[in-house]
């Protein structure tokens, strides 16, 4: 049987008939589905709408709806594709896929790193949209631990005895614990410590000979003080990033 509609219900009476034409009467009816037309229209979706970091590691995507000519909205796959570089993607190689849903969370991210995302959204028949719409992230940077990265050092470098440490700490200026770190109550040059402002903390102007009010021409303005080694570089970098981060008691 030919010229029927596709997808539509049909019912069957098959009848047997001799060679005078008599006809047998049986009404058992066989109901049978002609197939559906390959679906091969597209979501329409608009894109995404949003992208936002959650966590130095972690970036949120987000969009509104797409509709389909068959599948519900629950139905729907979105692919999410990430890149370093704007407007360079692999679309053969999603990195997030969601079904339903209006969000998709990118784990497993670097800090401090710019991110591009285009979503397209995919029907139970594979069919995907082709847009181009991206937007874009930057993780911040992974928050330092005074306790773990900060105070352990201070401690071994400039906390100890006949220094800034024990019970007499010169100047009054005890780096053996966070509120002594952080104190701007004894007269100084400067604060040691401005919150979010690490190039204006006398701790920096005294250990990192990249900033501009480290006096070369001092005899013992370094610290810690000769015959003492200067704090290592990359502790002064962890100690800047720590102050910029407004200098936490984590």
């Amino acid at each position: 049987m030919t010229g029927l509609l596709p997808g539509t219900l049909y019912f069957l009476v098959v009848r047997a008939v001799d060679r005078v034409c008599r006809e047998a009467t049986s009404n058992a009816a066989l109901g049978v589905s002609t197939l559906a037309e390959a679906d091969t229209v597209p979501p329409t979706f608009a894109g995404a709408h949003f992208a936002q970091a959650t966590s130095p590691t972690s970036i949120l995507v987000g969009w509104d709806p797409a509709s389909d000519n068959v599948d519900a909205s629950a139905n729907i796959r979105y692919r999410v594709f990430a890149s370093l570089v704007s407007g360079t993607f692999d679309f053969s190689t999603p990195d997030a896929v969601v079904q339903g849903a209006v969000t998709a969370e990118l784990q497993d991210l670097t800090p401090e790193r710019d991110y591009f995302f285009v979503v397209r959204a995919v029907d139970t028949s594979d069919n995907s949209d082709s847009n181009r719409v991206q937007v874009s992230a930057r993780t911040p940077a992974q928050q330092v631990s005074f306790s773990q990265a900060i105070l352990p050092t201070l401690k071994d470098t400039c906390g100890v005895a006949g220094c800034h440490g024990g019970r007499f700490p010169k100047l009054g200026l005890n780096l053996t614990t966070y509120d002594g770190v952080v104190n701007d109550t004894v007269p100084r040059d400067a604060p040691v410590v401005v919150k979010s402002q690490s190039a204006a903390s006398l701790i920096v102007w005294r250990t990192d000979p990249q900033n501009s009010n480290f006096r070369q021409d001092i005899p013992g303005w370094r610290m810690p003080q000769q015959p003492s080694d200067p704090l290592p570089s990359a502790f002064i970098e962890e100690l800047k990033r720590w102050i910029d981060q407004g200098a936490p008691n984590n």
